[in-house]
């Protein structure tokens, strides 16, 4: 008898859910740093053009994150499918 039952699907599904958003924050905070704010630091807090192009980097992540969901619900694409593609979007650099 084991100690450790296994995972219900419902655990496994929320860890993938977890995984992939983080992936998703981490691909959108480096990709939108390196898009929106300049190495050469001049001041301590963003300034207006900054922000601005942060909020629309961070808006196109989370866009193609809502509808790369929503494909994979409406056409019921395989887990690994969804994964690769997750992925492959995050990795893709954003154009402003």
């Amino acid at each position: 008898m084991s100690y450790f039952p296994s995972k219900s699907a419902a655990l496994q599904e929320m860890e993938h859910q977890v995984e992939l958003f983080a992936l998703l924050h981490n691909s959108a905070s480096k990709q939108c740093q390196l898009k929106c704010i300049p190495t050469d630091y001049h001041e301590g807090n963003l300034n207006k053009g900054e922000s601005l192009c942060l909020d629309r980097c961070v808006a196109k992540f989370v866009g193609t994150g809502v509808k790369l969901s929503s494909e994979q619900a409406n056409h019921g694409f395989d887990d690994e499918i969804a994964t690769a593609a997750t992925r492959a979007a995050a990795t893709l650099p954003i154009n402003l």
